[in-house]
């Protein structure tokens, strides 16, 4: 896991509901593509930088979890798609600073260069212990 910081402070349910607020963001169409958009319910998720537990029920059902490893393996032997990965998830004393891309897998075999992807980074702080985000950037290309 890619997760620093100290662990007192922000606990895994935090980052749990830190990463269901930000499927929500991505749900809602926050820096992807038009095709990605259409596409959010036949979604892939990595599980690189987050843990599984933390993806909200209401969710399981709509996207598929796989490693990094898996995702490659798919690419390489099936063909190149487009996934979501928690690129950081840094927590920063009483802050939680996250990154959520829409990248492609790119099969070994692969003769295509892709350009197109998004990605958004929210800072989240408690206030009146609710996690409230804050737009830091993004990307759309």
């Amino acid at each position: 896991q890619n997760i620093k910081g100290p662990t007192n402070a922000v606990i895994n349910a935090d980052k749990a509901e830190i990463v269901r607020q930000m499927l929500i963001s991505v749900r809602s169409g926050d820096n992807l593509s038009i095709q990605d958009r259409r596409n959010y319910y036949s979604r892939i998720l990595s599980t690189d930088n987050i843990r599984p537990d933390w993806i909200a029920p209401e969710y399981k059902d709509k996207l598929t979890l796989m490693t990094q490893a898996e995702i490659k393996q798919n690419a390489d032997t099936k063909k190149d798609f487009t996934y979501l990965r928690f690129t950081e998830l840094k927590v920063k004393g009483d802050c939680v600073q996250i990154s959520l891309n829409n990248i492609w897998a790119v099969g070994k075999h692969s003769k295509v260069i892709y350009l197109d992807g998004g990605g958004s980074t929210y800072e989240f702080r408690k206030i009146d212990g609710h996690w409230v985000g804050k737009y830091v950037m993004g990307w759309v290309s």
